[in-house]
């Protein structure tokens, strides 16, 4: 299949079961490095939600695949992506943080929800908000177990 036809077939839940991965720890986890399109895809999905947040930053925890998400949607919603990280129990963003800042956190399913108000709690501390966070949540159908429920990406507050 060409290229283009293969990025116009491709549906959400589709490219998130291409990604997911069972470790041999028996791990569920998304590996957005596998194919490039089925990531696309995923955050292409995700920054159409997230548009109407009018975020000005994207943030992620500073892991390759939350990166990688955060990348894109940044890129599709035209503004700056910077990470998060815990080091030593200190909490730091990539960036300086602009006051007035409306941020969104990105990630997959294992991050991006841990730990949202521990985000918003420094956001605030600049003068700047957490608007909502997005997500990338598999079913455990992925994992070969029996919940139906199908894959998708998620916001939450």
């Amino acid at each position: 299949m060409a290229r283009d036809d293969r990025e116009s077939t491709i549906g959400l839940a589709e490219a998130i079961v291409a990604l997911t991965v069972v470790g041999e720890d028996g791990r569920v986890d998304v590996d957005l490095g596998l194919d490039p399109i089925c990531a696309e895809t995923i955050g292409d999905t995700l920054a159409t939600l997230l548009a109407e947040h009018n975020a000005s930053l994207v943030l992620s925890w500073a892991g390759e695949n939350d990166t990688v998400l955060a990348h894109m949607v940044a890129r599709r919603l035209g503004v700056p992506r910077a990470s998060i990280e815990l080091d030593l129990g200190l909490l730091t963003v990539g960036q300086p943080v602009k006051e007035g800042t409306r941020a969104v956190l990105v990630g997959v399913e294992s991050s991006a929800s841990r730990s949202a108000q521990v985000v918003a709690t420094l956001l605030a501390g600049h003068s700047s908000e957490l608007v909502t966070v997005g997500y990338i949540k598999r079913s455990r159908a992925d994992a070969g177990t029996s919940d139906p429920s199908v894959p998708t990406v998620v916001l939450e507050k």
